[in-house]
């Protein structure tokens, strides 16, 4: 013979009524998966735009040249192992090369112009000395002077294997000052060939004006990797979630977990006009009240007490009342709502029925009043699931 609710009696097949359960709560809010996946692959791409246009670094423009070295038959046989790399990093900023540099700078659209420590610069091409560094103008205005530094730190000399071929790139925020730089830089070396009795010259293979460098935008890896992580994060919740939940949704979870007898489900919401949410009701109604008729006591009156709001009470009385009216009147039974749960003194009542709302954070306070119900002696006749969802019990038990 089964074992009413809440005896111990859930193994096999009714184990499984259970894990349904759980599985079906749980489907719905795995659909919220791509919402957290979308709502992270924003916030990545978001982030990724912020930290690499808004905050970024500004842009940059890079030219560049290829030279040939061509050594004098006259030098040195070791004059092609000094002329490497690092050699050429030094020279550049050596007043052979820089100077010619700089005076170049000065022939491209210079200004006379009064500095406030330093002299003026002449159409002659003579130069700007200054307290700190040597101030160079290409147009007129001093907000543009290039300085020495400047130039240096803009110029980047590679040598390839082959130490006949020198590679020249410039870099700067500015268009125009790249261009200018790397045209100065190229007029002193090929300058720096003709006057050096190493050289027979140094020679302008290519040259490349300034392009905006363009940085591998990696939007697609944010917006991935953020999606990634919503989703993880948001599964992560529910989950969190999940475990707090404290809602009681079926007869199977709510006798496993009070240990008391389930009297029965009183269906809640707007009423469905269906055949099959009719039936469904007519069929739990009858269950509520074979299941009153089987518990209550022959006299007295029942208490009903509820786990959710405090005028729930009346409201279940009435559900009871229509559901198995015939069976409380039979018994001889009035139903009471308890506003106050102050039990003391002689207690009127030969029963409890505890109400408890279906899916509502409410488990907590029903094993309180469950508790103060034993506390005081009064016996529990069963317990009473209202405003269940008929839908998700119909998906729960299948077609009947």
């Amino acid at each position: 013979m089964r074992k009413p609710y809440g005896e111990e009696a859930f193994s096999g097949t009714d184990q499984r009524v259970l894990l349904k359960g759980v599985y079906l709560r749980l489907l719905p809010r795995l659909l919220l998966i791509p919402l957290f996946f979308l709502v992270g692959a924003l916030l990545g791409a978001a982030v990724y735009y912020c930290a690499h246009v808004i905050y970024g670094p500004g842009r940059k423009y890079a030219g560049g040249a290829r030279l040939y070295l061509t050594f004098s038959k006259a030098a040195a046989p070791d004059s092609k192992d000094y002329y490497n790399a690092w050699t050429w990093k030094e020279l550049i900023t050596s007043d052979e090369i820089l100077d010619v540099a700089m005076n170049r700078l000065i022939t491209q659209g210079l200004s006379s112009a009064q500095q406030a420590s330093g002299d003026a610069v002449g159409a002659d091409g003579t130069t700007v000395k200054t307290q700190d560094d040597e101030l160079v103008l290409i147009s007129g205005n001093t907000e543009n002077g290039i300085t020495r530094a400047e130039v240096l730190e803009s110029v980047v000399i590679h040598m390839p294997s082959d130490l006949r071929v020198m590679m020249l790139t410039v870099t700067n925020r500015d268009r125009e000052r790249a261009d200018a730089i790397l045209d100065a830089m190229l007029t002193a070396l090929t300058g720096y060939g003709e006057t050096n009795a190493v050289f027979d010259e140094i020679r302008v293979l290519e040259s490349t004006p300034a392009l905006l460098l363009i940085y591998e935008d990696r939007t697609k890896n944010a917006v991935i990797f953020g999606g990634v992580l919503g989703a993880v994060i948001g599964l992560f919740i529910l989950l969190l979630l999940g475990a707090m939940d404290d809602a009681v949704y079926d007869p199977e979870s709510a006798g496993r977990r009070f240990d008391a007898a389930v009297l029965g489900v009183v269906p809640g919401g707007k009423k469905d006009p269906s055949e099959k949410t009719a039936r469904d009701a007519e069929r739990f109604a009858a269950e509520l009240s074979a299941a009153l008729e089987k518990h209550l006591t022959d006299h007295g009156q029942v208490a009903v007490l509820t786990a959710g709001k405090k005028e729930d009470a009346n409201d279940l009385c009435a559900k009871l009342l229509e559901s198995a009216g015939e069976v409380l009147k039979k018994k001889e039974c009035s139903v009471s709502a308890l506003d106050e749960m102050h039990l003391t003194g002689d207690l009127p009542f030969a029963n409890a029925v505890l109400g408890i709302p279906c899916g509502k954070q409410a488990g907590a306070r029903a094993e309180h009043l469950l508790a103060v119900l034993d506390t005081v002696k009064l016996p529990v006749a069963g317990i009473v699931l209202y405003d269940a969802d008929l839908r998700y019990l119909r998906c729960l038990y299948g077609k009947w």
